[in-house]
């Protein structure tokens, strides 16, 4: 007998027009209209949520699909994933002119890391959160409900869905790059102190690596001990096969990681504890 797959999941919402006009008049674009509510709506849709011809239940037998409950989002035509890749480049084009002119007098290099902080998954996965995208996110009931997946709390795949919505916008817009810029540089500035993301850290993962493989022929890993969730301290180890060599904690496994390799760091001496 064929299994039943049931993914329809009563906590999506539709993103209606007074919400993506609420997010947008909020965040620098207080006269925007938009003229394409779907294509906003599309850049909320996970690939767990979109008709397929075949289907097959979470541990991946084959499955006819249920009927829609009344009342719940039915599946959907399309993903995110076209909208998220136009709207990656266009962000990281949007973060390399804000920097450039605020920075006009800094080197490539410095500009290059620090679009590489500001728009690093984590980083957009929280603006995500902050702008309030997070609520309009569509999955599947099996990804709200995975602990292992994290459903709509998933940093990364919010991440995507922020590139989704700068997409979105791109497509409704016209291509129009001055309000799309409006949009992500008052995201920005409301949520980032960018002043402390761009300042030059020096990079302990790198240095420790580098220490590693020149002293014992091997690369460290990381690991995480406590789960990414909301605004919650991050904790994680860095470890040679089963040594622990240092800990860290931070608002990010990023910054985690590099006050592990700090630590480990100190522990042999290459750079001074304070």
């Amino acid at each position: 007998m064929t299994d039943t797959y049931s993914p329809y999941n009563p906590r999506n919402r539709f993103f209606a027009e007074k919400d993506i006009h609420r997010i947008l008049h909020r965040h620098g674009l207080p006269h925007y209209r938009v003229a394409n509510q779907r294509v906003f709506q599309t850049a909320m849709v996970h690939t767990t949520y979109v008709k397929r011809n075949d289907y097959t239940t979470p541990d991946g037998r084959p499955a006819s699909l249920a009927p829609c409950p009344s009342g719940v989002m039915p599946l959907q035509d399309e993903s995110y994933e076209c909208l998220e890749f136009e709207g990656d480049s266009v962000l990281g084009v949007c973060v390399a002119t804000y920097l450039r002119r605020k920075y006009p007098d800094k080197k490539q290099g410095f500009l290059t890391d620090a679009r590489k902080e500001l728009v690093n998954n984590e980083r957009i996965g929280a603006l995500c959160q902050q702008v309030g995208l997070d609520a309009f996110y569509v999955i599947s009931r099996h990804n709200e409900e995975s602990v292992a997946i994290n459903g709509r709390r998933n940093i990364q795949k919010l991440g995507d869905i922020f590139e989704a919505f700068i997409g979105a916008l791109w497509t409704d817009c016209g291509n129009r790059f001055n309000i799309v810029y409006a949009f992500v540089t008052t995201v920005i500035e409301a949520y980032i102190d960018v002043q402390d993301a761009v300042t030059t850290v020096t990079n302990y993962k790198d240095i420790f690596q580098k220490y590693c493989q020149r002293e014992f022929g091997c690369t460290p890993t990381y690991t995480m001990l406590s789960p990414m969730v909301d605004s919650k301290e991050i904790r994680v180890i860095v470890m040679d096969g089963p040594t622990i060599h240092g800990r860290g904690q931070g608002p990010t496994r990023k910054k985690a990681e590099q006050m592990a390799a700090k630590e480990a760091l100190e522990k042999f001496g290459v750079v001074p504890s304070v």
